[in-house]
C-alpha cells in the first residue's frame, strides 16, 4: 500500500478484500494520530477475525483438510457478498467443494425476499459449487439459484445442521453466515462437534 506517499508493506492476519480495504482504513487514521506506521501495519498481522465474524478453524491435512469459516454473527447483503468473496477464494483439496450454509438476513423491511434473490447473481459469478439454506427469507436465494448449485434448503438451522453433517467431504471449505437471529451457530457448533469426534 501507499500512505500519505509512504510505501509500505504489511500483511494481515487474515484474508479478504474487505478486510484489506478496512485495514487501509486503519493506517490512515494511524497516520492522523501521528502513531508509527510501520508498528501499526506489523500489528495488524496479528489481527484474527472472533468467533461469529471470520473465525476460521480447520480439519486434517493437505488436500483431506476441511476449512471452517464463521461468519454466523451478523448478515447483511454487502456482508454476504463479501463472505462469498473469501469463500470463492478459500483453498480446497483436490476433491473438495466450496459450500455456502447461510441463515435469512433479518430487519431488511419490505424489501428483504428480493435482497435474498438479488444474491444469487454473486454467487453465480464465484467459484462456489454448493448453497445450502435455511429460514423463510433464504428460500428467495436458494430458488433464485441454478439448479447445479442448489445444495438443499431447510426451514430453520436446526434442521439444516442435522442433514448437512453428512455432506462434508474430506477437501471442503465451508462458510456459515446469517443474521444471529437465524441462529446459524447452531450449524457451526455442529460442524465443530462433529469434526473434532472424527479427528479425535
Amino acid at each position: 500500500a501507499e500512505i500519505n506517499g509512504l510505501p509500505l508493506a504489511y500483511r494481515l492476519g487474515s484474508p479478504g478484500k474487505h478486510l484489506a480495504l478496512n485495514s487501509l482504513g486503519i493506517l490512515a487514521v494511524c497516520l492522523a494520530l501521528g502513531a508509527d506506521l510501520e508498528a501499526a501495519s506489523r500489528a495488524l498481522a496479528d489481527v484474527k477475525p472472533p468467533q461469529g465474524r471470520g473465525a476460521r478453524l480447520s480439519w486434517g491435512e493437505g488436500n483431506h483438510r476441511i476449512t471452517l469459516i464463521d461468519e454466523s454473527y451478523n448478515a447483511n447483503p454487502t456482508s454476504m457478498r463479501a463472505a462469498f468473496a473469501l469463500l470463492s477464494s478459500t483453498e480446497i483439496g483436490s476433491k473438495g467443494r466450496r459450500i455456502a450454509l447461510v441463515g435469512d438476513m433479518l430487519e431488511l423491511g419490505k424489501d428483504a425476499e428480493a435482497l435474498h434473490a438479488d444474491l444469487a447473481s454473486s454467487i453465480q459469478d464465484l467459484d462456489i459449487d454448493l448453497v445450502y439454506a435455511s429460514g423463510p427469507l433464504m428460500r428467495h436465494l436458494f430458488d433464485a439459484l441454478p439448479r447445479a448449485k442448489q445444495g438443499a434448503w431447510f426451514k430453520n438451522s436446526q434442521e439444516l445442521a442435522a442433514s448437512f453433517l453428512d455432506q462434508i467431504q474430506p477437501g471442503d471449505a465451508l462458510m456459515v453466515k446469517g443474521s444471529n437471529g437465524s441462529r446459524m451457530r447452531l450449524v457451526v457448533d455442529e460442524i465443530k462437534t462433529r469434526l473434532d469426534k472424527e479427528q479425535n
